[in-house]
């Protein structure tokens, strides 16, 4: 036998071996969880979020009124993710960055564990499962790829609202359905993705009835998700008014908000994930599930209106996607058998190669307990520590992306002037006041800058720092430079207890979630 014949025969073994189903059930996680590994950087929003959830234990009530902002904001404050807040902060001050990290990994393998399994319901026989549900997840990683975010409890509830109705469909047991609407009241109270929750049972519910299938439980499962809001802290009317309000809020100036032609890898690699999937369901011949086909067909919009709903398409597409993958790949077998088999050949070998690297840096990260820590070097950590321990008070003027961690930081000494709870609190006038007053290059900064009145500014991130910060005039003295930093206060708000830079480093890991407040 040649060396050819022996790795055909391997790779021949390797086809058999991933096509079963519990070799899916173990392989898939582990591919998704060494995806996460490589990327543990601390999201923006997650500081406010833990400050949320310190608020509410502390306060053993919900606040309805912002207390981390000078600036102007809504008359009431609606933080529809404060249950995550809650459990970010739990986690976080019980396990540190340790416990973000997994709790992250948890939610990610849970949601991977939901899609294999609705999928492998919805279309029982389809040889090329892990192969389209990997690329599919992998593609749909970004929804878990930075440190934990509200967003992660979205993406574990969609598949598990899928596997329930894909379970009622197929045998009338109506027990996981039945469960769903507290799954609402959860995802009600710890996401906005809830609106697409509401939108998946409202397309099962218009299916049932063209179907004729219409029934008590789909009535009352219905009914439990429509009014899921009424157990939110702020009541029916005023959460769902919120809750419109927030979905058709322009954001220009956050990427996630933007259109997916905006980014073309992104654009790219759907496009080509897009393409068997299209040329399954053109040269489908069986009878088309028209809720599978209206799932694809919303999520795909959403996908390609918001960059941040990529994730939705791609969870969608594994799941009810698998007949037409399954249809393209019968055709291309039975038009082109042999190369078909080349390039399950070819696949078999480059996902094992895949898998080893995978588990190989995974054993590598159990071994080194000190690599779990998230990257704070995208945050101004030092200059924030040295406002911080040198007794000043006052009103920060902070960029929207550092907003969040200059609030966890420094609250109650210091209050922000925005951060990226863009939808829930401040109205567009104080976010666009705020960008412009830290371009003093643009017309209208001056007055911008006079509006909001801050003590203090935050410069972070920006190139030539020292020479934007002269660019404010006069009466803004520079309190401390570092290489990507700076901090410049009023005259009559210079006076304190200064600490110098290099007597102040940045505080260690084990004090980042110590609440301060």
């Amino acid at each position: 036998m040649t060396a050819i014949d022996k790795l055909e025969n391997f790779t021949d073994r390797l086809c058999a071996v991933f096509r079963g189903t519990h070799c899916i059930a173990w392989s898939l996680p582990l591919i998704i969880i060494w995806r996460l590994f490589a990327s543990s950087s601390a999201d923006p929003d997650l500081f406010a979020r833990v400050a949320m959830g310190h608020l509410t234990l502390s306060r053993s009530s919900v606040p309805l009124v912002d207390p981390f902002a000078f600036t102007e904001t809504l008359p009431r404050w609606i933080d529809h993710e404060w249950l995550s807040g809650v459990a970010f902060y739990v986690t976080a001050v019980t396990c540190g960055d340790t416990g973000l990290i997994f709790l992250k990994l948890l939610l990610a393998t849970l949601a991977t564990v939901c899609v294999v399994n609705a999928s492998a319901l919805y279309h029982v026989v389809m040889p090329s499962r892990l192969v389209w549900v990997s690329v599919c997840l992998l593609h749909a990683a970004s929804a878990w790829t930075s440190t934990v975010r509200c967003q992660a409890f979205t993406y574990l509830f969609i598949p598990a609202l899928y596997w329930a109705i894909i379970e009622y469909r197929r045998s009338q047991n109506a027990l996981p359905l039945s469960l769903t609407p507290l799954l609402a009241v959860a995802w009600v109270n710890m996401h906005g993705g809830y609106a697409l929750g509401c939108v998946i049972i409202g397309l099962f519910v218009a299916n049932e009835i063209y179907q004729r299938r219409f029934s008590w439980t789909v009535t009352s499962v219905a009914l439990g998700w429509a009014l899921a809001p009424t157990l939110t802290p702020y009541g029916f009317v005023v959460f769902v008014t919120f809750l419109f309000h927030a979905l058709g809020m322009e954001r220009p100036g956050i990427e996630e908000w933007l259109p997916l032609h905006r980014d073309i890898e992104s654009l790219t690699a759907t496009a080509i994930l897009c393409t068997p999937l299209v040329a399954g369901i053109l040269l489908y011949r069986g009878r088309h599930d028209l809720f599978g086909l209206s799932l694809l067909a919303f999520s795909a919009y959403c996908a390609f209106r918001h960059i941040r709903f990529l994730p939705f398409f791609m969870v969608t597409a594994a799941i009810f996607g698998a007949p037409y993958i399954h249809g393209a790949h019968e055709k291309l077998t039975e038009r082109w058998r042999g190369l078909s088999w080349r390039l399950s050949r070819s696949g078999a070998l480059a996902l094992s190669i895949c898998m080893a690297l995978g588990s190989a840096q995974l054993i590598g990260f159990a071994l080194n307990p000190a690599s779990y820590r998230l990257r704070y070097d995208g945050y101004p950590v030092n200059a924030v520590e040295w406002l911080r321990r040198g007794g000043y008070h006052g009103r920060l003027l902070v960029d929207f992306n550092n907003g969040s961690f200059a609030l966890w930081r420094l609250y109650p000494n210091f209050k922000v002037s925005v951060d990226g709870r863009y939808e829930e609190t401040y109205p567009e006038r104080t976010v666009r006041d705020n960008a412009l007053a830290l371009s003093p290059d643009q017309p209208g900064w001056e007055e911008a800058l006079n509006r909001l009145n801050p003590t203090h500014i935050l410069l972070s991130g920006r190139p030539n720092i020292e020479e934007l910060a002269k660019r404010f005039g006069a009466q803004w003295h520079l309190l401390y430079k570092d290489q990507t930093s700076a901090i410049l206060a009023r005259e009559s708000f210079t006076e304190g207890a200064p600490v110098e830079p290099e007597r102040s480093p940045a505080a260690p890991p084990s004090e980042m979630w110590v609440a301060r407040f």
